[in-house]
């Protein structure tokens, strides 16, 4: 066996399989779970013993919204503009202050530059926080689109 195929090979072993670890699951944006078996490889001469064990690791949802400049964004004055953001940093206040947002924030040195943010939103569905995310004075005015998906972190992280 060549060497780049034992290193695959011994990762192989050792990775945790995806079919029974739900933070993996996760990443292919797979419901919620309570508690999974995780099997785990380990290597005894020439024999492979898998272990198994409870993981528990139970996931939260949140509705994940990104801010996004337009293509066809229309030019404003310097004024307007400051004008809008103040207003769009009110309604974030504004959801805050609500309930309905736990965090959000701006992007920086990101390579496309058309993303410009993040709202992380709790309000238990993709369509209550669009029409939240897009009830923003900034969206309204054609200053940002908004792309709305679930985010999944493990639970009491945020």
């Amino acid at each position: 066996m060549r060497a780049p195929q034992r290193e695959r090979a011994a990762s192989r072993r050792a990775r945790v399989d995806a079919r029974d670890d739900p933070r993996l699951r996760a990443l292919g944006v797979h419901p919620p779970v309570e508690h999974a078996r995780v099997r785990r490889h380990r290597r005894v001469g020439q024999w492979s013993e898998t272990i198994e064990q409870e993981a528990p690791f139970e996931l939260e949802r949140f509705e994940l919204v990104l801010l996004q400049r337009p293509a066809n964004r229309a030019e404003i004055s310097v004024q307007e503009a400051e004008r809008l953001q103040d207003l769009h940093l009110g309604h974030l206040a504004a959801m805050g202050a609500d309930g309905h947002m736990r965090l959000a924030g701006p992007f920086d040195a990101q390579r496309d530059e058309s993303l410009r943010g993040m709202c992380l939103y709790r309000t238990g569905s993709t369509e209550r926080a669009r029409e939240l995310a897009e009830s923003d004075p900034a969206v309204v005015a054609g200053r940002f689109e908004v792309d709305v998906m679930y985010f999944y972190c493990e639970k009491g992280t945020l």
